[in-house]
């Protein structure tokens, strides 16, 4: 008698839950970025539970095509009477030291209040998960939230991405060079605040990541965990036309796309438009226009429309047109931890890019091939003159960066490695 093959029943997909302090999105802010990245990923492995804590930008208003179609189910916090206006990037103003001190924890983790954490309760109800993303460490403490869950053991995965202590140190380390001494004293005990939120909670979790190697070294170095992986940025080529040619003869035209309100993007926009453009024009001899772009300026950036040739252009559905308009992408960024979407973004579309050493951070680019790296505002204007009036050297760059991102940083590419990194947690 033949022997029967043997019918294996379908496994049930597991329940993830994914919490994130901003609405996943396919484009837009970098975290909104990363979340989407994310989502990608998950959403196609589990039965995915969206719960968006709007620390890091607004509530979300409706949901778009793409997250519904890659959850069950969503969910969000209403953080309007218990946290006030999402982050500006600012935690406190200088004369909030005395109770910013008193404050325990990092200042986007000001939401994990009893009435806060008792909302997430109620919307989660006795909702049990294999599976648990968190973005951001500030979000950690929703965990608190959560004891049923936690009992059940779920695996727990921490997204750290941007290396909070050190980013919080290097940006008081620019707020003390341009002399802004208070703010650079809230920094300085940002950063302790995190450094002991990460003591407290990294240990807690299988697995974090990082988006890159030298992140990657360091948390592994300050917390002793064993499983520190590395998760980089990435970018979708296939919605980021490459363009062979960029600006125009009339007029020089340089980019800064960012978020307006992070204080780093606010210092690099100010720098490019009082100390870059100016001088640019005069080696030029040509008009040079300053597009910044992004969501939420503050009003440090609304001055600088004031200044001649500074236009700013505030949450912008489609940034081709500006990418296409640009002689150059400028990431003239001093401070910040992490990778910058934004110009793996710029690669994409096949602008050429002029990026700071930290504002290249991260990436495995290389000087002279993918970019060109300047660290002052003369260097800049340099760079930014060579592109200008030798298009042929911004091609080559722009050619060797678009291979670059498919090779590496291509989104679908990385959504699969996320998928084998939480699939393959004990």
């Amino acid at each position: 008698m033949a022997e029967q093959s043997r019918i294996e029943p379908c496994r049930p997909r597991q329940r993830l839950l994914f919490i994130t302090p901003v609405t996943p999105a396919e484009a837009g802010n970098g975290l909104a970025m990363r979340a989407g990245l994310f989502l990608e990923a998950l959403g196609q492995a589990y039965d995915t539970t969206l719960l968006v804590v709007p620390t890091s930008g607004p509530a979300p208003r409706v949901w778009s095509e793409f997250i519904t179609a890659r959850t069950t189910s969503r969910l969000a916090v209403c953080l309007d009477d218990a946290y006030g206006s999402p982050d500006t990037g600012d935690p406190a103003a200088p004369r909030d030291l005395a109770a910013l001190r008193a404050r325990l924890q990092p200042a986007l983790s000001r939401f994990a209040t009893a009435p806060v954490l008792e909302q997430v309760r109620g919307l989660l109800g006795d909702a049990v998960f294999d599976v648990v993303v968190v973005a951001r460490l500030y979000l950690s403490p929703v965990l608190n939230a959560l004891p049923a869950l936690l009992a059940s053991r779920p695996r727990l995965i921490l997204d750290l991405d941007d290396d909070e202590v050190r980013t919080r140190e290097q940006m008081g380390a620019l707020h003390e060079r341009r002399g802004e001494l208070a703010l650079a004293r809230v920094e300085q005990m940002e950063a302790e605040k995190y450094r002991v939120l990460e003591s407290e909670w990294v240990h807690r979790f299988d697995a974090v990541i990082v988006c890159a190697e030298a992140d990657r070294s360091i948390v592994t170095a300050r917390t002793g965990h064993r499983h520190v992986h590395v998760v980089p940025n990435g970018v979708r080529t296939a919605t980021h036309p490459f363009a062979t040619s960029h600006g125009s003869a009339d007029q020089a035209r340089l980019l800064f796309v960012g978020s307006l309100s992070y204080f780093p993007n606010v210092d690099a926009a100010a720098m490019l438009c009082r100390e870059v453009r100016p001088r640019l024009q005069d080696r030029l001899a040509l008009p040079v226009r300053v597009d910044l772009v992004g969501a939420r300026p503050s009003a440090p950036v609304f001055e600088l429309q004031a200044l001649e040739g500074v236009a700013v252009h505030a949450n912008v559905a489609d940034l081709a047109p500006f990418y296409r308009g640009a002689h150059a992408a400028v990431v003239p960024i001093r401070a910040g931890g992490g990778t910058r979407i934004k110009l793996l973004e710029a690669f994409a579309f096949g602008t050429p890019v002029v990026s700071t050493s930290i504002g290249a951070n991260g990436l495995d680019v290389v000087a002279g091939r993918h970019l060109l790296i300047a660290d002052e505002p003369a260097a800049i204007v340099d760079a930014c003159a060579r592109l200008v009036t030798d298009p042929s050297h911004g091609a080559r760059l722009a050619s060797a960066a678009r291979q670059l991102v498919e090779e590496r940083y291509e989104a679908m590419t990385i959504a699969v490695a996320i998928r084998a990194l939480v699939n393959n947690q004990p």
